[in-house]
């Protein structure tokens, strides 16, 4: 898990220098290729397998290299760099993240509010537009609400980066994304090695509930490819879906889910698609009398005690 955490990190790191090495400073980005999806695979004949599931898990048990590999050209100093911010305890992670790199490149970063909530969008993105920064990096926001400020960057040839964001080949071309941190190739991951994770932990005995955010762009495919990657790894296997509002997390989403595994007393693994969602949850379980593992995708600090007592994994 520690290496989980790590990656959160180097995602807040990478977007800053992403956006440079691809912008500003006229650089490559090594980690931008275009997302992947997951490739078709037959289910398990009959019960758990057990063996496939360590097998996926153990490639990815080592640390990993630091996604941008070409140097800079120049360093961008005085350059001012927007941040649209989601508005969430991890975006604000990767926002107190991206300030040593900032400081280490000379650039100003200012942090625009564009979320939680949609109505905060079209303030926040108006905002910074007229701001005239040298260069954008959009967190994870609903696509469908930026579009149009998308296409008055790329008019302005104003370099932008996202992250947890899912574009295809060919919208990032039309929107003019000249880098993507952890698109649809993180969802998928995320939800394939969680999948595995109760695979093996649990084999066919595991039930479980998955935990979706609609309001996060890369939740629906994580989720998706938990399910899929279940089915294959355990067709007897039960899993069931849970929507939580983004609104919700951290304050009632915990009544939520305390109140759908006491409906359902069989579960016995719940997942998520960002540990926002256990804010507060072990402790809320254990008042209720109820035993379940929590495993995350994307932890923030607030989850770190959880994790390091073993509430959560």
């Amino acid at each position: 898990m520690g290496s989980v955490i790590a990656g959160v990190r180097r995602i807040g790191l990478a977007s800053a220098a992403a956006l440079l090495s691809v912008g500003l400073a006229g650089g490559a980005l090594a980690a931008s290729a275009s997302p992947r999806t997951p490739a078709a695979r037959h289910p398990s004949a009959a019960g758990a397998n057990v063996a496939a599931a360590k097998a996926l898990l153990a490639k990815y048990s080592h640390p990993t290299a630091f996604p941008v590999s070409v140097p800079l050209k120049r360093r961008p100093v005085g350059a001012h760099i927007a941040v649209m911010s989601c508005g969430t305890s991890v975006c604000g992670l990767l926002w107190d993240l991206m300030q040593p790199a900032a400081k280490l490149m000379g650039v100003q970063l200012k942090e625009y509010l564009a979320g939680p909530s949609v109505a905060a969008v079209p303030t926040a993105f108006s905002a910074m537009l007229a701001s005239k920064p040298a260069g954008v990096i959009i967190l994870p926001t609903n696509p469908l609400l930026i579009k149009p400020y998308l296409l008055q960057l790329k008019a302005k040839h104003i370099p932008v980066a996202t992250g947890g964001m899912p574009w295809t080949t060919a919208e990032r071309r039309q929107y003019g994304i000249g880098a993507q941190q952890s698109g649809e190739p993180f969802a998928f991951l995320g939800g394939e090695l969680q999948a595995a994770w109760v695979v093996a932990k649990y084999g066919a005995k595991a039930n479980v509930m998955i935990e979706n955010i609609p309001d996060l762009v890369f939740s629906p495919s994580l989720v998706a490819t938990f399910k899929s990657e279940m089915h294959r790894l355990c067709s007897v296997c039960k899993v069931t879906e849970l929507d939580i509002p983004i609104t919700t997390m951290g304050t009632t989403d915990t009544t939520q889910e305390v109140a759908a595994l006491q409906r359902d007393p069989g579960i016995n693994v719940v997942a998520t698609a960002s540990g926002e969602t256990y804010y507060g949850v072990p402790a809320a379980l254990a008042a209720a009398g109820i035993h379940v593992a929590l495993v995350d995708n994307a932890p923030a600090p607030e989850n770190l005690a959880d994790i390091q007592s073993g509430q959560e994994t």
